[in-house]
């Protein structure tokens, strides 16, 4: 999973929203990774889907 390259682009900003966002999709399913699920479902909740 290349989260930097997708949606990050080595900001700090989106980075947090993207951590934030996972973290609370995870705490909600009790789990304690982030896995290609909780990326796909992150990326859907902060725009639908993947930037270029």
């Amino acid at each position: 999973m290349e989260v930097d390259a997708s949606y990050g682009h080595g900001t700090m900003r989106d980075w947090a929203v993207f951590t934030h966002t996972a973290a609370s999709l995870c705490a909600e399913q009790n789990l304690c990774t982030v896995d290609e699920a909780t990326v796909h479902n992150t990326y859907a909740l902060l725009g639908g889907g993947l930037r270029d």
